[in-house]
């Protein structure tokens, strides 16, 4: 999932990240959110972070990180299997309360990626390679 994230999207500039939405809960598998970040990490895309809609880390955990790193340019993408409400208005909306409003706001540029995970041919093809016919 990692590398066919980061081989969909145009290569980043040095002070540019790329922050993933995912959806988030109060569950305790929320934690797989963290591992992700970790796994982008351990697999060499040191400015990749992951925030969540409803759960942690949130974009206010991330903005200082971001700023401790020199990022000046944000790319935004959901980490949703389709780019649907939470894409297009939490992520990506004009109002004051969307993540690319709260960025530009705190002086980062941004770049939206409004495509869902299943738009990318090779989660396509394992989200197909787990379907079970009868």
């Amino acid at each position: 999932c990692v590398h066919a994230v980061m081989d969909s999207i145009p290569p980043r500039a040095p002070d540019e990240a790329l922050v993933l939405m995912g959806h988030g809960t109060v569950h305790f598998a929320n934690a797989a959110y963290c591992q992700l970040e970790h796994i982008f990490r351990t697999e060499g895309y040191s400015q990749v972070y992951v925030g969540t809609v409803d759960g942690y880390p949130t974009l206010d955990t991330i903005v200082p990180w971001l700023q401790a790193e020199g990022i000046r340019h944000v790319m935004l993408m959901p980490f949703m299997i389709v780019a649907g409400d939470h894409a297009r208005n939490d992520l990506s909306g004009s109002d004051e309360h969307s993540w690319k409003s709260r960025l530009e706001a705190s002086g980062f540029s941004t770049h939206t990626i409004c495509r869902g995970l299943g738009e990318l041919p090779a989660i396509a093809r394992q989200l197909a390679s787990h379907l079970v016919t009868s």
